[in-house]
């Protein structure tokens, strides 16, 4: 028998649930738009990035190869079997361009390497948010999108 703790959980998700769906309502369908069009450029960017490394490896990776080999990666990558899906990306990667006629070794340094460049790129992004890099939010308004009324951003 359930008890009550047991009973409210669903209640709980749910009222959580809808509070989410009532924010996503909010949202204009420009701004849906505009988002979907960034996400993807930034994936099309991050599929050139990964041929250019392919192409410093001397491995060819043609584009349309990639363009069905990195949304498998993707989604593999966000399935819960290793932290930040280490491991699970790079089997994946390994797996899908051996299946395209990539040695399979080649498909591991490829799928290293980029593990590697996200690994440094985001080094470097953290190494500039520690030297200073948090002062241009707050000279920009702390990333308040509207002001308050009758003030000035970050106010």
């Amino acid at each position: 028998m359930p008890t009550t703790a047991d009973r409210s959980l669903p209640a709980a998700l749910l009222a959580r649930l809808q509070a989410v769906i009532g924010v996503l309502r909010g949202i204009g369908e420009t701004d849906l738009l505009l988002a979907l069009l960034l996400s993807i450029a930034f994936q099309l960017i991050d599929i050139v990035v990964v041929q250019t490394i392919g192409r410093g490896l001397a491995i060819d990776l043609g584009l349309p190869t990639l363009l069905v080999t990195m949304p498998l990666v993707y989604l593999a990558t966000v399935l819960p079997l290793s932290p930040g899906g280490l491991g699970v990306r790079e089997g994946t990667m390994a797996l899908v361009l051996a299946q395209s006629g990539v040695s399979s070794s080649a498909a591991a340094l490829v799928a290293l390497t980029v593990f590697l460049n996200r690994v440094l790129v985001g080094a470097v992004g953290g190494l500039a948010h520690l030297a200073g890099g948090s002062r241009l939010a707050d000279a920009s308004g702390g990333g308040q999108r509207n002001p308050p009324a009758g003030g000035r951003p970050g106010d």
